[in-house]
């Protein structure tokens, strides 16, 4: 038996030919639940929405980009005016800046394990990989992410992230890949994540 498709280009792909297939026979299939016609303006609807979401991406990133750009700017200035009440007050009035005088700095404390992680989506050789961040320990400053190739393949570094998510593209096809997650920062590496296993 035919299994339905799971990535959306297979869902896409069906689609059209099912609308290919209804507009060629019309005899075969005189009266089908939903027409050709309306099952195209579905696919419009998705390949549309899908185009949003790829739009609203790459403002993101031109946001994210603008907005680390203007946190810099922000945070040289307010350490001038800081370092200024430093050279100017006693300790005791840093405090009228919102300044408190400084405590006695704490050892780094490697990151905790990083929790939950699952596979939210794959493609055709693409994967997305979502996690939460670690509970306790340091704050973590890179994810690596793991992957082999099942059953016993040896572990390899596939890519680093700044945040709690990544998708990965140009996967080996027709395997089964274990990923796993590794939270870090100059202290060390955590524990590794539970893992998962993809078949791409």
């Amino acid at each position: 038996m035919a299994q339905f498709p799971v990535s959306e280009t297979e869902i896409i792909a069906l689609a059209q030919a099912i609308i290919t297939g209804l507009n060629a026979h019309p005899d075969e299939f005189p009266n089908p639940p939903v027409i050709a016609d309306i099952m195209q303006t579905y696919v419009g609807n998705v390949l549309t929405t899908r185009d949003e979401i790829t739009h609203h991406q790459a403002l993101a990133v031109d946001a994210t980009n603008r907005n680390r750009q203007h946190l810099q700017i922000l945070g040289e200035a307010m350490r001038l005016d800081l370092k200024y009440a430093e050279q100017t007050v006693p300790k005791e009035k840093w405090i009228l800046v919102g300044w408190a005088q400084r405590a006695e700095p704490v050892a780094l404390q490697k990151p905790g394990q990083p929790r939950n992680l699952e596979c939210l989506r794959k493609g055709d050789n693409s994967i997305q990989l979502d996690w939460k961040a670690p509970k306790d320990g340091g704050k973590v400053a890179i994810y690596h992410i793991e992957r082999r190739i099942m059953p016993d393949g040896p572990w390899l570094l596939v890519k680093t992230s700044f945040e709690t998510e990544i998708i990965l593209a140009d996967q080996p096809r027709g395997q089964t890949l274990e990923f796993r997650v590794i939270a870090s920062n100059k202290a060390g590496d955590s524990v590794e994540s539970n893992s998962v296993a993809v078949m791409v």
